[in-house]
Order: C-alpha cells, then structure tokens, then sequence
C-alpha cells in the first residue's frame, strides 16, 4: 500500500454532539502537532452525517485539510484540533 503523504489530513473522533451545530465545511481550524512542536492552520472539509458513541458521548468525526503540511508530520501522529464554530 502506497500512501501520499504530501496531503495528509486530520480527522478528528470526538466533535461533540453540543459543538458540531456551530460547525460547517469550511469552518476554520487550527491543529496543534505535539511532537513536533509546531501548530498549522487547516479547514474542515468534512463531518459525518451520522454519529458515534465514545464513553457514552454522542461524537461526530471531522475532516480537517491543513493548510501547510508541517515538516515531519507522519500518518498517526496525535494532534490537538480547535474548530472555531
């Protein structure tokens, strides 16, 4: 399997059932990379049209494009997301 790691995306597991009516496609996002010490602009590009349960919380998965692809970012990278509504 080949993977193009010149466009990678977020996806976040745990938009609130409370936080996703603020939330559109397009709505600005910023993602901080931990690991590298480095925090990149992106946008939403996507939210699941049906929800999951995590814990007992209603969640939505979110797709986020960055912006700018931080240097040494890897697929599987834990990232923190803000989602401005």
């Amino acid at each position: 399997m080949l993977t193009d790691l010149s466009q990678l995306q977020v996806e976040t597991t745990d938009l609130s059932e409370r936080d996703v009516p603020g939330i559109v496609v397009g709505s600005a996002a910023t993602v901080s990379v931990d690991a590298l010490g480095q925090t990149v602009t992106g946008h939403v590009i996507a939210i699941a049209p049906l929800a999951d349960t995590l814990g007992g919380d209603v969640i939505y998965k979110a797709t986020i494009a960055l912006d700018t692809q931080p240097v040494g970012f890897r697929p599987g990278m834990s990232v923190g997301v803000r989602i401005e509504p």
